[in-house]
């Protein structure tokens, strides 16, 4: 039961590469590898730990659907403003954070359980000093901001992060 659940948590690992690689190269996150991140992260939490704290995963990785998918609404309506333009050509335009990400960020909270925070935290402080260090780069080499932002290897220290806090409280 162990090693499945293990094994499992390695598939989600390989996945969470193959999203780091595609974001990099193409600047988008395949939905099928989240899905499957999802998946196969459910399945080995409830068999390593149980399906009662399994929901704190799903609760958090729900809430923070909304606010995302929000704040990109937001962002969308104010870039729509600033520039005079409506909103079905803001839609296809860059706005910093893609629905990948946030279908990333929620395969990953499902996969977590009741380290839910675990995972946050981590790709909270790896992502403002990725930012930080983006925006560094682009200011530097004269460089446009919407091609230097894959954010799919930050969130990807999600998981690692919530595996050693699950070895650290068994």
């Amino acid at each position: 039961m162990l090693a499945c659940g293990y094994l499992l948590y390695g598939v989600c690992c390989f996945l969470l590469v193959v999203c780091c690689m595609v974001d990099v190269k193409c600047l988008c996150i395949p939905i099928w590898a989240c899905y499957s991140i999802a998946v196969c992260g459910s399945i080995a939490y409830v068999l390593l730990y149980s399906f009662d704290t399994y929901w704190y995963g799903i609760v958090y990785g729900a809430a923070c659907v909304c606010v995302l998918l929000v704040t990109r609404f937001a962002l969308q309506l104010l870039y729509a403003v600033r520039h005079n333009s409506s909103l079905r050509v803001v839609q296809q335009s860059y706005i910093p954070f893609g629905t990948g990400d946030i279908r990333l960020i929620f395969a990953l909270s499902a996969s977590s359980g009741m380290f839910v925070f675990v995972g946050l935290c981590a790709m909270c402080c790896i992502g403002v000093l990725f930012a930080c260090a983006c925006i560094v780069k682009a200011h530097i080499k004269k460089q446009d901001m919407r091609n230097v932002f894959p954010f799919a290897p930050c969130i990807s220290v999600w998981l690692p992060c919530v595996l050693l806090a699950m070895h650290a409280f068994p």
